[in-house]
């Protein structure tokens, strides 16, 4: 995703890591003329104080999640490695730093199996895979 994209959805207080680690809250500002947004840092350092307009065009961002506030059942992306494609699960917990998932596909309603864990996990976004 790229820094354009982000503002454009106004995700305001939403978190994203930029590719050099960086992480950045969207900050909307509405006033009755016009509405601005900004990628600031936790401390309020703004992203074009870091970097040059062509460096943010060419950044690439993923949302930060906070796991432990996604409620159960929510619909995620899952798989074990970056090679792997991304398989189609329900969120059971966050526990000891990974993100655990209903086995088999199932929710907290129909599960018998329990839930796995995954090393690599993404909210689900309709049309998005």
């Amino acid at each position: 995703m790229k820094a354009w994209e982000i503002c454009k959805q106004e995700n305001s207080k939403s978190k994203f890591k930029d590719s050099n680690g960086y992480i950045w809250e969207v900050f909307v500002e509405r006033t009755p003329y016009k509405t601005t947004c900004d990628l600031v840092t936790d401390n309020g350092g703004y992203i074009w104080k870091l970097y040059t307009l062509s460096e943010i065009a060419e950044l690439d961002f993923e949302e930060v999640v906070d796991w432990s506030e996604v409620p159960v059942d929510t619909k995620i992306l899952v798989r074990d490695s970056e090679d792997d494609i991304w398989e189609r699960r329900h969120f059971a917990k966050y526990m000891k730093g990974k993100v655990l998932a209903w086995n088999k596909g199932t929710t907290s309603y129909s599960q018998k199996d329990g839930c796995v864990s995954w090393n690599y996990a993404k909210l689900y976004k309709e049309g998005e895979e």
